[in-house]
């Protein structure tokens, strides 16, 4: 009878694993809601971005100013599959903009940039940010019902799971990787990840038994094809749209530790008996290597995005690796001044305090964790996750311009999701206590809990509609390039980059004396790049201030990497005072920059040295040699119009007098 009785129960608590928790007349209403309250209160707090245009942070670089991703043609597909543009190989995210493109992206009766309708690739990215949102609810819900077994209620699961969702969605974390269009291979990727993560959980059922008392070692899941082929499919196509799920094989592994209980908790453990577990780890191992090494040679391609050693000592790597592991959970705790560029000083030093303070937590923090891993394993699960998920991004191979960014936090933070949700179901939702514990909890303990839950749900409400808030009050600095990077210097991360992407904006604006003030602070605060210098030497040069721009140009050619436009601004300079042969030698110095050997194309410059000296040339009375340059000038659409029309001219000329 006790035999019976005892296989009655694990039944039902595997029952009940399997398909995500206990599923009640009570679950059958209220979850579906829930998902739905998710999908629209995550769509909400960030759709104030679906109005506002095309960020000039590298959306001109990665969609705006693209055209080979526009349409669903072979010969796009082909693109999408073939470009490392920018550094970054992320085929069906560009894929996904094609199909944006297609649908709605168009404009009426317009070409080139102006066709784009930024409309459809914000809504896009929004939408599929609610989506993830629904898929970590159920995530949560079916990690929840594992960890806690026969013992949740539908009330305790759907609470977490609603709370971790909404955790999740509704913070202002999350606004860069949606606000910016730039960054669909964020929404993207995770979109596929946790659809890979949820086909994982279905094929690798949980080796528990309905005590509680953790894993039967003789009790192993058969291995389901469908399912197992669902989930790496999946990976794959996350790892198309963006290399983040590269270490997806190890989140896995720790999943199959806790909650599944798969595999002991300590790798000295593992017996033979286990190898089966491994070796299906293989092909998602195989995936993550070939994404990385993919990864790899897109930045590769892109040059000056990875720095080198003597760029970015050692001991910097570790001061950047251990505050980036601090500062996106002290943000998440903690959202206030979110800002779109912590720049990456070069005079930044490992021994500043705020490093020194981030070498000190971390270290606590291991501690802590080592020392409860057994009374807290989910606290020790989270934070494992959390390192393996953020890692890539930490600056040990340091890309970019960044110490860190809001956006690196999409995917690594979900697990620390995850744990608020189940802390505040913990305190908010009652459930029913393990058998050798029962005795032990008195009333007064039950009357004291009972007292303190609806003030747990009332503050947890309170924290969700700040966090919605956060999120919409984050979102409107994404409207303009004043706006987006003005937030920047005021959350305390002045910079040459900083300021210079404001001057920028300011520019187009019209406000050129405000645009000065802020290349030459950016010129003040280092400048390493010359970018701050070039661009005031181009408003000096409209403004009629020759000698200023030529000192700036002059400066900016001693730093700047990309020297092509340099070049061009300064024979402009030249040519505008009618000093013919030093606008020549510029202009040969921006052709032989153009010229070097793996110098990336970029089409709003593609050509243009070539014209350039031909036009110098031309004025100089060298009407031979400027016809050369016209041939080449052909070769490039940007100039090819422009330089047949000159060089029918020329043709003319030279035959005019005798020259050909």
């Amino acid at each position: 009878m006790i035999l019976k009785r005892e296989v009655k129960v694990r039944r039902g608590s595997q029952e009940g694993i399997d398909s995500g928790g206990a599923v009640g007349p009570l679950a059958r209403r209220l979850w579906p809601i829930c998902l739905l309250v998710v999908f629209l209160l995550t769509f909400l707090s960030h759709a104030r971005s679906i109005n506002y245009p095309f960020s000039d942070f590298d959306d001109p670089v990665f969609v705006s100013e693209v055209t080979g991703y526009r349409g669903l043609g072979p010969a796009n597909i082909a693109w999408d599959f073939t470009t490392v543009k920018g550094g970054h190989y992320q085929p069906l995210t560009y894929l996904s903009y094609g199909i944006d493109y297609v649908l709605w992206g168009k404009g009426e009766g317009a070409e080139g940039e102006a066709a784009l309708n930024p409309t459809a690739f914000h809504f896009t990215n929004v939408f599929l940010h609610a989506l993830n949102a629904v898929l970590v609810a159920l995530l949560a819900r079916r990690l929840v019902s594992i960890a806690t077994s026969a013992r949740s209620g539908e009330g305790f699961t759907i609470t977490a799971a609603t709370t971790a969702a909404l955790v999740f969605g509704l913070h202002p974390l999350r606004v860069e990787s949606v606000a910016w269009i730039t960054e669909r291979r964020d929404v993207l990727s995770g979109l596929f990840l946790l659809s890979a993560t949820l086909a994982y959980l279905n094929y690798a059922r949980p080796a528990q038994v309905a005590t509680g008392n953790g894993a039967s070692p003789d009790t192993r899941p058969p291995f389901r094809l469908r399912p197992y082929v669902l989930a790496l499919f999946l990976l794959l196509l996350s790892l198309l749209s963006k290399a983040w799920g590269m270490s997806f094989f190890v989140v896995i592994l720790i999943l199959d530790m806790y909650p599944l209980a798969r595999l002991p908790a300590l790798p000295w453990m593992w017996r033979g008996r286990h190898a089966s577990m491994l070796l299906e780890k293989i092909p998602f191992a195989i995936l993550g290597i070939i994404a990385a090494a993919a990864a790899a040679y897109a930045q590769g391609q892109s040059r000056g995005t990875v720095r080198t050693l003597e760029e970015w000592g050692i001991a910097q790597r570790a001061a950047q690796t251990v505050y980036g592991l601090v500062f996106y959970v002290w943000k998440t705790v903690w959202p206030t001044s979110l800002a779109p560029l912590y720049e990456l000083r070069t005079d930044t030093s490992p021994t500043e305090p705020r490093f020194l303070a981030a070498f000190a937590v971390v270290a606590a923090a291991t501690i802590l964790i080592v020392a409860f891993r057994r009374k807290a394993p989910a606290l020790a699960a989270v934070g494992v996750c959390y390192v393996v998920l953020v890692s890539p991004v930490l600056g040990i191979l340091q890309s970019g311009i960044q110490l860190v960014a809001d956006r690196y936090s999409y995917i690594a933070c979900i697990p620390w999701a995850l744990l608020a949700g189940w802390a505040i179901a913990r305190l908010a939702i009652k459930v029913a206590p393990r058998p050798d514990r029962a005795l032990r909890s008195s009333t007064s303990s039950r009357i004291g809990v009972a007292t303190l839950r609806p003030v747990v749900l009332a503050l947890t409400g309170v924290a969700l509609l700040a966090l919605a808030a956060a999120s919409w009050t984050q979102t409107q600095y994404w409207k303009s390039s004043v706006a987006l990077f003005g937030r920047s210097i005021d959350a305390g991360w002045d910079g040459p980059l900083a300021r210079v992407y404001l001057g920028r904006g300011l520019e187009k604006l019209g406000r050129f004396d405000e645009a000065k003030l802020h290349y030459q602070k950016g010129i003040e605060s280092g400048d390493p790049e010359g970018n701050a210098a070039f661009h005031l030497a181009n408003i000096l040069r409209d403004s009629g201030d020759f000698a200023g721009a030529e000192r700036m140009y002059n400066d900016a050619l001693t730093r700047r990497s990309d020297q092509v436009p340099v070049y061009l601004g300064l024979g402009i300079l030249y040519l505008k005072q009618d000093r013919y042969a030093e606008a020549v030698r510029a202009f040969r110095g921006a052709v032989d920059e153009f010229e070097k050997p793996g110098r990336a194309p970029d089409p709003k410059l593609d050509g243009v040295a070539y014209l350039n000296l031909a036009g110098a040339m031309d004025m100089g009375g060298d009407l031979l040699g400027s016809r050369d340059f016209l041939v080449k000038a052909t070769k490039y659409p940007l100039t090819k119009a422009e330089a047949e029309r000159i060089l029918k001219i020329t043709d003319e000329e030279l035959r005019a007098t005798g020259q050909r």
